[in-house]
């Protein structure tokens, strides 16, 4: 009867969900726009999402899924924009997802100047009239949905519009060379780690370099300046998360060019990149099967033990090797995939009364969430739901899933069809 307690956060947890969705679709398009074939933008994108530490946040509400949709909404809108037959529309719509951007996360404002100046680079090379509608068009949605909407948001809530929530953890005080350590090569929050087909992109630059010079230098200028801001942000390392948090909504636009310069390259690189997706996979299979704070406090470091600018915060899941999230999550999922199969899995009493945590339970029953599986459909079998309940909506789940796929092979049939057609009849 006190299940009802838990169906707002249900609810809630399924936006980002949906939000992948539309990720996914957005990159698929992207990968097509920079001339890789159906099959290979549509292995890029399973990849992306299943082989990267993108795919938790899918399960989490988290700004970073959103924010990585509008950074690849307005790189794709803004790229798509075609001086030799003009779309009139692209440019809005490229300033819009900006504009939520920085509605969604102020600090998102740094990417403005690097699109303009890719806006008006790409002018002078077409069509020198262009630049000021151009830069009109992209900068009033920017302005009134980015800047307008977050004073709005910022008085209604706090009648001041320059108080944006934040309450501490907002200095830049980290050294930039133990950010950019932290964020690159940390055995706990290093990119390279986490998304193993990273170590490619500087092979994979000045071949993607000979047709897209301009999109190159807009995917670095926006993959150095995010860099440098977060290495220098006190809590660099986006804690209580899988892998390094900040860096989430680059993703996409730095594997474009990696995924180009593979699907182009000899048997001997795709064998190195097939590895490389295999370690990935591995990798975030630990990432989505058990929740990022619980590996904290199964190691003693949540609650935190010091503040975010002692240099020993975290140390150990930020920077031992044996204590990485990577080996910590998997140790974690055999000890508790054991324990679930001779049926030792935990059980909460919910409770509406509890209002000061984030799940509705008892201070006492928190150690055991370090014994859950981090799924939907277990978190039900823990709070009292039947299984004979949930295998019918899984069940429907996977019969939906599989007519969605049937769907859409047709439909890139349909497509290949028209479009080898088309060929024919030039």
């Amino acid at each position: 009867e006190h299940l009802s307690a838990l169906l707002p956060r249900v609810s809630v947890s399924f936006t980002s969900t949906f939000i992948g969705g539309f990720i996914a679709f957005i990159f698929f398009s992207l990968c097509r726009k920079f001339g890789l074939s159906i099959k290979a933008s549509i292995i890029s994108v399973l990849i992306l999402i299943f082989c990267t530490f993108i795919l938790p946040y899918f399960k989490l509400f988290l700004r970073e899924s959103l924010l990585t949709l509008c950074l690849l909404g307005s790189f794709y809108f803004l790229v798509s924009n075609n001086y030799q037959s003009y779309n009139k529309n692209s440019i809005f719509i490229s300033g819009a997802f900006l504009g939520f951007g920085i509605l969604t996360k102020f600090v998102f404002v740094i990417n403005v100047p690097i699109f303009i100046c890719y806006i008006i680079l790409k002018a002078i090379n077409n069509d020198r009239t262009r630049i000021i509608k151009d830069l009109v068009k992209f900068l009033i949605p920017i302005l009134l949905i980015g800047f307008l909407g977050t004073a709005l948001y910022n008085f209604f809530r706090f009648q001041d519009i320059l108080n944006f929530g934040y309450s501490g953890g907002t200095t830049f005080t980290t050294p930039l060379y133990v950010g950019l350590y932290g964020l690159l090569f940390s055995s706990g929050k290093g990119i390279i780690w986490f998304a193993p087909m990273i170590v490619l992109l500087p092979f994979s630059i000045s071949c993607f370099y000979k047709n897209n010079k301009y999109e190159v230098m807009l995917i670095l200028s926006i993959l150095i300046i995010n860099l440098f801001l977060y290495s220098k942000y006190v809590a660099w390392g986006g804690d209580g998360s899988w892998g390094p948090r900040y860096l989430v909504p680059l993703l996409p636009l730095i594997l474009v060019p990696v995924f180009f310069y593979i699907y182009n390259s000899s048997w001997r690189v795709k064998l190195i990149a097939y590895i490389f997706y295999f370690l990935g996979f591995m990798i975030q299979i630990g990432g989505i099967s058990i929740y990022a704070g619980s590996y904290l406090r199964q190691i003693n470091e949540y609650p935190y033990q010091r503040e975010f600018s002692d240099p020993e915060f975290l140390y150990k899941s930020h920077y031992i090797p044996n204590f990485s999230p990577i080996v910590g999550h998997w140790q974690m999922l055999l000890r508790n995939l054991s324990n679930h199969f001779e049926n030792k899995y935990p059980t909460f009493i919910i409770r509406k009364e509890v209002t000061s945590n984030r799940l509705p339970i008892n201070h006492a029953q928190q150690d055991e969430l370090l014994y859950t599986l981090d799924f939907w459909f277990t978190y039900a079998v823990y709070a009292g739901v039947s299984i004979s309940f949930i295998i019918p909506i899984f069940i429907f789940a996977s019969i939906l899933l599989i007519v969605c796929l049937i769907l859409l092979r047709k439909n890139i049939q349909k497509f290949n069809y028209v479009m080898n057609k088309n060929c024919l009849s030039i």
